[in-house]
């Protein structure tokens, strides 16, 4: 789309980490934004100049949770790791590329696998 994001880039004028899209072709910045924790994937929605950005932030009561488990666990089979709880959620942003104006955010926990009757 002729656009790249930068995530975690740091401008001369200031040492804050930002989110920078910049045009490929120009080298020109387009729009600069907070930061996204960790970008899993971008997906480009063509017919409107938008992206959907999905990155995972770490749950720091969950994921302490986790390591307390893992450290008192003897063995690390299968079973045990699927048993722990998952220390990220998932987030959603839908952004205009052009202005790097959100459109719409969105938080997702970890679905929970399906039971069988």
């Amino acid at each position: 789309m002729g656009v790249l994001l930068l995530n975690g880039a740091r401008l001369p004028i200031n040492a804050e980490r930002r989110l920078i899209a910049l045009n490929l072709i120009t080298g020109e910045r387009l729009w600069d934004a907070p930061p996204v924790d960790e970008i899993m994937t971008v997906i480009p929605l063509y017919e409107n100049g938008q992206i959907v950005v999905v990155s995972r932030r770490v749950q720091k009561k969950i994921f302490a949770a986790e390591a307390a488990g893992a450290a008192m666990a003897v063995e690390f089979s299968p079973l045990v790791l699927s048993a722990l709880p998952f220390p990220y959620r998932f987030e959603l942003e839908r952004l205009d590329l052009a202005t790097g104006k959100v459109q719409w955010k969105n938080t997702r926990e970890r679905l929970a696998p399906a039971r069988r009757a």
